[in-house]
């Protein structure tokens, strides 16, 4: 969803917030992230659980990355995306990400390389998209790890006049070809407790949860929803966080999400900053409000709303035509 035109303006003069340099193998400027409060204890070698992101969600959120290097861009997107709004991995190929356009096109996904080579257009048949605005990997039903589901949240809302949203659920396709269908997914209608609510990122958990973030100014609301097909499904709200990188000219707008279970990590972004909590163990979505994230790189994208973990890293993209794949490699 489009910002305020005020915020387009002063976009570039505010997406760093410290004095910017030229990213390692790359001329675009990115913010380096301030040093966490608590530095994360050196991991070598991989995190627990599975090395695509899918583990059990048993971990301390310490991982192999103690922060992320600066962004170097590797790929473009393709002409088919033309107005990205999502990403997330893939359970099958490390080298495979999934992305989406945002209102406006048809209901299809989009498979990719790391290169941003389109691989596959899946249509979902009969399904609608009035927004799509964020998609997750995530268990096809609570706790389980055997099965991989992709979720797409129908969810934008920039008015505010949406009684209900809708999300979609399918199995993840694991070989793919040029032009595929999916007639096989489910479809859940969802309700906020105190009307409609914009947002534009969400996330799944290892129960089959959507976790959505709100996009309020300078901050976000945090709800929770079991998956159920049908409904309306009432989500619950379970926190909110204020967030400190806005200014008088632009306000921080929280546009995508991801979660790492492996790592027990959920990342986030706005229009010009990125962020991570650290999930204790044992914690859940209720925790996030009450948890400070630590502020990311972040490559300068004039229309930022996607974000994903990706083995070994982050993945950023941008809602405009031909952009870049900006990459940021887990350091210890």
């Amino acid at each position: 969803m489009r910002p305020p035109r005020l915020a387009l303006l002063m976009l570039l003069t505010t997406a760093c917030g410290a004095p910017c340099k030229p990213a390692q193998g790359s001329t675009v400027v990115a913010a380096p992230a301030p040093a966490a409060t608590t530095p994360a204890p050196e991991v070598r070698g991989e995190a627990s659980g599975d090395a695509d992101g899918s583990g059990d969600g048993s971990g301390d959120g310490s991982g192999a990355c103690g922060h992320y290097a600066d962004p170097i861009r590797r790929g473009e997107l393709p002409a088919v995306l033309d107005e990205a709004s999502g990403l997330t991995s893939s359970r099958w190929s490390g080298d495979r990400i999934w992305a989406h356009n945002d209102s406006g096109d048809s209901a299809r996904l989009f498979a990719l390389d790391r290169s941003g080579k389109l691989l596959a257009t899946v249509s979902l048949e009969g399904a609608k998209s009035k927004d799509w605005e964020d998609i997750a990997r995530g268990p096809c039903a609570p706790g389980e790890a055997a099965r991989s589901c992709l979720y797409v949240a129908d969810m934008g809302d920039n008015k505010e006049k949406r009684d209900e949203v809708r999300f979609y659920r399918f199995a993840e396709p694991e070989k793919l070809s040029a032009e595929m269908t999916v007639s096989a997914f489910e479809t859940m209608e969802l309700r906020y407790p105190g009307g409609p609510v914009n947002a534009e990122a969400m996330f799944v958990d290892e129960q089959a949860r959507v976790v959505i973030l709100s996009k309020e100014e300078d901050q976000t609301s945090i709800f929770v929803a079991p998956f159920a097909a049908g409904g309306p499904v009432t989500a619950t709200k379970v926190g909110e966080r204020k967030l400190a990188g806005g200014n008088l000219f632009v306000r921080e707008l929280v546009t995508a999400a991801d979660y790492d279970a492996s790592r027990r990590r959920v990342a986030f972004r706005t229009y010009h900053h990125a962020y991570e909590w650290r999930l204790p163990a044992g914690a859940g979505a209720e925790a996030l409000g009450a948890l400070t994230p630590e502020a990311l790189p972040l490559a300068l994208e004039p229309q930022g709303e996607a974000i994903a973990y990706l083995p070994g890293g982050l993945v950023t993209t941008s809602e405009t035509a031909g952009s870049p794949l900006f990459y940021y490699d887990c350091r210890p």
